[in-house]
């Protein structure tokens, strides 16, 4: 059985050398012209056909393979004993050293399979999203509203499925609305304008567009691009529960809006047209609200704070259980302006207009009017400060009778 195993091991040692001879002898042809071109070696690259390549890649790595097979038992080792061991130990420890390489490799072209299935996936779903936001896009164009809104439906769905289109399709909806939305004229055109009435009620179109930018998905970058809407006709859109954090909002017309909860933290509203409209719980911390007019509207339960609001005009405005923390209200018109339970600490008010106005400070506790008559500038920064003293005690700045 020993001499029978012993022409077994040298007959296999002879086949393996034989191939690696083979081998050898079969690479020569391929390495030698290369190495022998050498410094011709970039225009031949660029001559060679992208299949001779993978021809010769694929060649060499099976090449290394079968290599790898042969040398196994020296590399992960026949154990080296004092006494030597029994032939069948040797081939087995030897099957088992080439048994594990096979298995590695099986191994390696599963993991290559799996990585070239899944970069497959990613490109397929690529293009399947990218279709669906040409043919949505193809949809906005069309003259029948259902189906513009449809398309716009459309792309909320893109955006919400592939982050890398959500710039684009902000900036594409952006667009969409200054096509549809008529422009607030300019002063100097006030005097042509006033013969043309702006449309008092948005389209669905546009609704649905405004809807889309104010509910966009969140994503992992820390900034996203800036809505401008700047100059826009959105008088009596609903803007309820949206976010527009640091959108461009300057000269737009916004009367009759609904912006119930609404978040324009960081937002231009500079010259924008607010007039009797309802802010309720809404969050508009330092926002830009620099010459805006809000003649007559009520703000309750929103936030204010650190927002700029000069020049604001706040005539007859009704503020209630709002944080007025920091707010710069320096030359603002707040003749008959109602405060009512609010937190005006660090509020600036130098220069307000308040001549000859009402200035009423309610007290929560006793739901009484301490109507303050015709009072002064000065009058209500006495009563600013008055609010701000109480307000660094208790929670809330309230000024009694």
């Amino acid at each position: 059985m020993q001499v029978v195993t012993s022409a077994f091991r040298r007959h296999w040692t002879a086949v393996w050398n034989a191939i690696l001879v083979v081998i050898v002898v079969l690479l020569i042809p391929v390495i030698a012209p290369i190495l022998l071109l050498a410094r011709y070696a970039s225009a031949l690259l660029r001559a060679i056909p992208r299949v001779a390549w993978w021809l010769f890649g694929g060649s060499l790595a099976l090449c290394l393979y079968l290599l790898a097979i042969w040398a196994a038992p020296r590399f992960t080792g026949v154990p080296e004993l004092a006494i030597p061991p029994s032939p069948d130990a040797v081939l087995t420890a030897r099957h088992n050293s080439r048994l594990l390489v096979i298995s590695l490799f099986g191994a390696f072209v599963v993991a290559a399979g799996l990585v070239y299935t899944a970069r497959n996936y990613g490109l397929a779903r690529r293009g399947q999203v990218t279709d669906r936001f040409t043919k949505a896009l193809e949809r906005l164009g069309s003259t029948e509203m259902y189906v513009r809104v449809g398309g716009i439906h459309a792309l909320h769905r893109v955006m919400a499925d592939s982050a890398d289109h959500q710039d684009d399709i902000a900036g594409v909806l952006v667009a969409f609305l200054r096509h549809r939305v008529g422009r607030v004229p300019e002063p100097e055109e006030s005097a042509l304008s006033a013969r043309i009435s702006l449309p008092t009620e948005p389209g669905p179109d546009v609704q649905a567009a405004l809807s889309v930018l104010g509910n966009r998905p969140r994503s992992g970058r820390t900034r996203q691009v800036i809505v401008d809407l700047s100059g826009l006709n959105l008088q009596g859109v609903n803007l309820s529960g949206t976010s527009f954090v640091g959108a461009n909002f300057t000269n737009c017309d916004l009367r009759r809006t609904n912006l119930q909860g609404v978040n324009l933290n960081g937002a231009d509203l500079r010259c924008v047209d607010l007039s009797n409209v309802r802010i309720s719980g809404a969050t508009i911390e330092r926002a830009d609200l620099e010459n805006a007019k809000m003649n007559g509207s009520t703000i309750f339960e929103s936030s204010l704070q650190d927002s700029r609001m000069s020049k604001a005009q706040l005539a007859g405005a009704r503020i209630i259980k709002t944080n007025l923390q920091r707010v710069e209200l320096m030359r603002a018109n707040l003749r008959g302006v109602l405060l009512l339970d609010v937190l005006t600490s660090g509020a600036l008010v130098n220069g307000a207009d308040a001549n000859e106005a009402e200035v009423q400070f309610v007290s929560i506790r006793r739901r009484k009017k301490a109507r303050a008559g015709f009072a002064t500038s000065d009058a209500l920064r006495a009563a600013t400060r008055r609010l701000s003293a109480a307000s660094q005690g208790p929670d809330r700045a309230r000024m009694r009778d």
